[in-house]
């Protein structure tokens, strides 16, 4: 009888362990990579802060709406395919449209509509050779491929010479100035590349709002066997042995699966690995054996907080349905006026307009620190020069911080862009800090959590 051949090993594959994943922040990039990490036949629970999900893009509600409207004015762009294919991986896409919305600027008492090819011809404020530069040079940024030959100088460097000086000092100095301040001559080109290259005249917006969006998501994930944990802030990750321990501050609700400390204060529960979605300063709290050389390095890259102030109105804000109001006025306090309703309808709203006056600046600068009222008074006399009498109309105000809201991105800023893997092993970070050339968004910030979900995979 011939004896049987051993079985043959070569050319197997081992199955890739499964593991037990905490996410830390349900904003969509912690969304996105639980969502493939559950496929991934991975144990994943996420721990929010908050009582919802949706980070930034969070929402809120008032009893005569039939949508959530947003703390931080958000939308999409046609070209957003990371968080589109997302959606449709979810079953969610039918909740996405697309609409056409008129973009004007406010220039020394002027307000005239500037957000395409033509309304640039008919500009009022430009020369005729400072249009056609501005129309070379978007031209150029819309099929110039190599973002890294534009990171070795300076937006204003760079607009000044394609532009000239007269549309840099029209079109982008007030802008560059109100949104980053101090930082306005340091932001490298490839910033503004990105801005021009990936934008649509097209923007998204999602039935009930990108709240209501947040949590249809993790209904759909909670069906792939993900755990959320809300209302459950972590106070500290540490690895121990070849685990992680998370320890979060006990909610009303005890979580499931962790363990009481004494004094019923906190709870721990145990991981193989762990992402981090916060911000650098958060991490290195959370995380104290963080190595000293990598902490300095990723405290030091800066960024800049945003203060928006909402009104509800009984009349429409705009007399002309603009929906975002760029204002190239250094010396005003804010930087944009967005008509949301021009955009959600006002319908939704309860036939009431929405309006965000938004700004971003330093923490430290007074418009952060002042009250809601304080700020609606520093506001009214430029916005009664855009809508007269618009504070007779004000049915409800609302506002809000965040403290974490656009990186400022330098020259050779690719150099200073963080790994997704920490020096630690089995603890990944992924953030607005890690969303580079392109700007922060939403769809940015699902393509970063399903990069990292899949280093987590390998």
């Amino acid at each position: 009888m011939a004896r049987s051949a051993k079985p043959s090993i070569r050319g197997f594959k081992s199955r890739p362990r499964l593991m037990k994943i905490a996410v830390i922040g349900a904003g969509f990039t912690g969304l996105a990579a639980a969502s493939d990490l559950a496929r991934a036949g991975h144990q994943v629970t996420v721990f929010e802060a908050n009582n919802y999900p949706g980070g930034l893009a969070a929402g809120f509600e008032s009893q005569d709406w039939n949508w959530s409207l947003e703390q931080h004015y958000h939308h999409i762009f046609a070209s957003d395919q990371d968080i589109i294919t997302w959606l449709k991986e979810l079953g969610l896409e039918k909740e996405l449209f697309f609409s056409r919305v008129k973009t004007s600027t406010y220039y020394q008492g002027q307000t005239f509509q500037l957000d395409s090819p033509l309304s640039l011809l008919t500009c009022p404020v430009l020369s005729p050779i400072a249009k056609f530069r501005t129309a070379a040079t978007l031209g150029f940024l819309m099929f110039w491929p190599f973002w890294q030959v534009l990171e070795k100088i300076t937006a204003e460097k760079f607009l000044r010479l394609s532009m000239g000086e007269e549309a840099w000092r029209v079109l982008w100095q007030p802008l560059f100035a109100d949104k980053f301040g101090k930082f306005e001559s340091e932001v490298n080109a490839a910033w503004f590349w990105a801005r021009i290259k990936a934008r649509t005249p097209q923007l998204g917006y999602f039935v009930g709002g990108f709240g209501r969006l947040a949590k249809a998501a993790v209904r759909k994930l909670e069906t792939l066997g993900v755990q959320f944990q809300l209302s459950s802030p972590v106070s500290k990750i540490e690895l121990i042995g070849s685990s992680w321990q998370v320890t979060l501050t006990l909610p009303i609700h005890t979580p499931k699966n962790t363990k009481k400390t004494a004094g019923n204060n906190f709870a721990t529960e145990q991981f193989d690995q762990v992402l981090f979605t916060g911000d650098a300063g958060l991490l290195t709290k959370l995380v104290p054996s963080l190595p000293e050389a990598f902490t300095q390095k990723i405290t030091q890259l800066d960024s800049l907080s945003a203060r928006t102030l909402i009104l509800e109105l009984d009349q429409p804000f705009f007399a002309d349905g603009t929906y975002w109001l760029n204002v190239n006025q250094v010396e005003w306090p804010f930087l944009a006026v967005v008509e949301h309703t021009n955009l959600a309808g006002v319908s939704n709203y309860g036939g009431k307009t929405i309006v965000y006056v938004g700004k971003y600046l330093d923490s430290s600068n007074k418009l952060y620190q002042l009250s809601q009222q304080e700020l609606l008074q520093a506001y009214k006399p430029f916005l009664n020069q855009l809508s007269p009498g618009f504070d007779q109309h004000i049915t409800h105000v609302w506002d809000y911080k965040a403290k974490f809201a656009q990186p400022v991105v330098k020259r050779h800023h690719s150099q200073n862009v963080p790994q997704l893997t920490t020096p630690l092993p089995g603890l990944h970070w992924a953030s607005m800090q890690h969303v580079y050339p392109w700007d922060r968004g939403t769809n940015f910030a699902v393509k970063v959590g399903r990069q990292v979900a899949e280093l987590i995979k390998a």
